[in-house]
């Protein structure tokens, strides 16, 4: 669709929160994560409204703060005369609650939904600011050359995960995996997904690496993030684990996937043996991270994408519509608040003490052995 399609500006509430600062995240950062930098003739005409907005974009952040879910269950109140667009959009492992969205991107595959649904696109091995594919430009011959002055493989991850975790200790015993994260880090220095530039701080940590974790932190079909493409880009061989699916997008020539094991000991012996055969190394950093048929699929999920944001932008707000109108929406949105878990807060220091103050006399008990033996005698 041409540009002449889209309105002379949308009034856009962004539910976010960065993690950063902690703080609500801007119209510019919504724009980067959806990926509509090749998109100007659209975002151009963005105009932040928190107060009155026509479309509300949210994102599994949206009830991590107050002042964010408060602001959500008020534009619930006031789509009572379905005056607002709801969209959800993240790059984590989440369904949408289509009777409270209009629109939602999802990773999954298999799911359908008319015009409702599109296609998370935000770890492809794609280019979108020049709009091309990502592809190997290894240099075999610098990287046997350099091959002796390679560690042996890093480990970069923010909190815990299994098998992450336990594969991570069973490797180390072979040889030592650096962790240059927030997670079990074991070097004086370290990164995370939470700073400035971080994949391309990523891909150039890896790239002193034979092996790299890409583990993802859930397993589910069709959930490949960035972990196995950054592992790449650093031509580094991805020791792999997660989405059962994720031969469709990667080439499986390409890395060490890890979910065709059956327990740890088979995981160690795929890696050492591609450790200790320079040339099946070489072979594999070398290898095209796509085939034809999965760039073709990339480019699908891309055009997919883009064609399922325009539907949504080019037209008025009555005619893209979609959630339910009528007395049991209304009920089924009203308790939305009934959903929320807040998270709990740290105690301050007063609070710290008092809580050692009611809890001391339970301690002397325990010292004394007096609770033991109460539970000895019931």
């Amino acid at each position: 669709m041409s540009q002449n399609n889209y309105a002379s500006e949308y009034r856009v509430s962004y539910l976010h929160i960065g993690f950063k600062y902690n703080t609500p995240e801007d119209i510019d950062h919504m724009i980067s994560r959806m990926m509509l930098k090749a998109k100007p003739e659209l975002y151009n005409k963005f105009i932040r409204s928190d107060d009155n907005p026509d479309y509300v974009i949210a994102t599994d952040k949206m009830n991590r703060t107050e002042k964010l879910y408060n602001r959500m269950l008020d534009y619930i109140q006031q789509d009572k005369v379905r005056n607002k667009i709801f969209i959800f959009y993240t790059y984590e492992p989440l369904e949408p609650d289509f009777n409270l969205f209009d629109y939602a991107v999802s990773f999954n595959r298999d799911l359908k939904f008319g015009d409702r649904l599109g296609p998370c696109v935000n770890f492809l091995p794609y280019d979108f600011e020049n709009k091309k594919l990502l592809e190997n430009n290894v240099n075999i011959k610098a990287v046997r050359e350099n091959l002796n002055n390679l560690k042996f493989c890093c480990f970069i991850h923010s909190h815990w995960g299994s098998p992450r975790d336990e594969f991570f200790h069973e490797l180390s015993r072979y040889k030592r995996v650096d962790s240059l994260g927030k997670h079990l880090n074991n070097m004086s220095t370290r990164t995370h997904g939470f700073t400035d530039a971080w994949m391309e701080k990523s891909i150039n940590m890896k790239s002193n690496y034979k092996f790299s974790f890409a583990f993802e932190n859930t397993r589910y079909k069709y959930y490949t993030t960035e972990k196995i493409l950054t592992a790449m880009q650093a031509h580094t061989v991805p020791i792999y684990w997660g989405d059962p699916a994720v031969t469709d997008l990667y080439n499986p020539e390409a890395f060490i996937n890890c979910n065709d094991c059956k327990n740890l000991d088979e995981m160690l012996e795929k890696v050492r043996e591609v450790d200790n055969d320079d040339e099946l190394f070489l072979h594999m950093i070398s290898q095209p991270w796509q085939t034809p048929e999965q760039q073709n699929l990339t480019l699908k999920l891309i055009n997919d994408y883009y064609n399922f944001i325009e539907n949504i932008f080019t037209q008025d707000i009555r005619s893209a519509k979609r959630v339910p109108f009528g007395i049991i929406h209304d009920i089924y949105a009203a308790n939305f608040a009934g959903v929320r878990e807040k998270e709990p807060k740290a105690p301050d220091f007063w609070g710290r003490w008092r809580l050692r103050i009611k809890n001391f006399p339970n301690k002397i008990k325990n010292i004394l052995g007096i609770n033991k033996n109460k539970d000895k005698n019931n």
